[in-house]
């Protein structure tokens, strides 16, 4: 769940599949947790991936593990009242 995503500008972002050394140091990928209610507990997403460099060298099913956490960011329906008595 979620997306990685390559930011060139502020307004833009493109998603992504392969990103280089440069483009992490950048700090132009970034992940973005999925926009819908991922429920009331934390939700584990696990990216596999491989490394390569220009030499030959190579890694290949590598994880990396992040958790979601949960947010109260809903609407509040009613109205929020506290009433206070001296005494």
């Amino acid at each position: 769940m979620g997306n990685l995503y390559l930011y060139m500008s502020v307004d833009a972002a493109v998603s992504l599949r392969t990103f280089t050394q440069s483009m992490i140091d950048g700090e132009m990928v970034s992940y973005v947790p999925p926009s819908v209610d991922v429920g009331p507990g934390p939700l584990p997403v696990q990216f596999i991936y491989s490394v390569s460099d220009m030499h030959g060298n190579f890694h290949v099913d590598r994880t990396f593990n992040v958790t979601v956490l949960p947010v109260n960011n809903q609407a509040r329906t009613g109205h929020d009242c506290v009433r206070c008595e001296n005494g």
